[in-house]
């Protein structure tokens, strides 16, 4: 990750309110990226932080709630604890060198504990007397959200949205959507076109 330059405290320490922008820029970043989109509240850093996310789809909660998790509706339903799982992501990354600044928290915020529990709910949900398939889950869908957000384009994206909920404190879904598509195309843009090698026919 690149040092942003902006927003730090003296120290590179995180603040408080920085350390939940970005929190909460995972959630949504997360949440655009694997289609779950947002809500139009958007994402705001009132009250502690919170991330409108839009909820699932009527027939995944009904299969759900009727115990009929096929193959593919548990695909779709993992959507939301990624989501919930960003947050805590976003912020072992702080934790990790080269972060924008540095997070102090062992190991974990207290807004990323309640997420890990609604994790937690979720996924016992998709895997009902399972709790081995419950884990292996939850292993699974971290790495698989870390990879997401580490792509240079998604944190890009993260950073450009914290560094708006700090200057705005709240952001509607809509414009956070914009600011997360300008950042992504920047390092796409920036990135240098693929040399085309000609073979030359005998």
């Amino acid at each position: 990750m690149k040092e942003s330059g902006k927003n730090e405290t003296p120290g590179g320490e995180c603040s408080s309110e920085e350390l939940v922008a970005y929190h909460e820029a995972g959630h949504a970043v997360a949440a655009l990226a694997l289609g779950v989109g947002l809500d139009p509240e958007g994402v705001t850093l009132k009250d502690g932080g919170h991330t409108y996310i839009k909820p699932p789809e009527k027939s995944v909660c009904d299969s759900i709630n009727c115990g009929s998790i096929t193959p593919s509706v548990k695909e779709k339903a993992e959507a939301w604890p990624a989501c919930s799982l960003a947050g805590p992501i976003v912020e072992k990354l702080l934790q990790e060198e080269g972060a924008p600044c540095a997070a102090k928290i062992e190991p974990f915020s207290e807004e990323a504990r309640k997420d890990l529990k609604q994790v937690a709910v979720d996924l016992r949900k998709l895997n009902p007397n399972n709790p081995k398939g419950e884990k292996a889950d939850k292993e699974r869908l971290w790495v698989e959200t870390k990879r997401l957000l580490t792509c240079p384009e998604r944190w890009a994206s993260v950073e450009a949205l914290a560094e708006a909920l700090l200057a705005e404190k709240t952001i509607s879904g809509e414009r956070a959507e914009e600011i997360v598509k300008e950042a992504s195309q920047r390092v796409l843009d920036a990135r240098p076109e693929p040399k085309v090698i000609r073979h030359e026919q005998e």
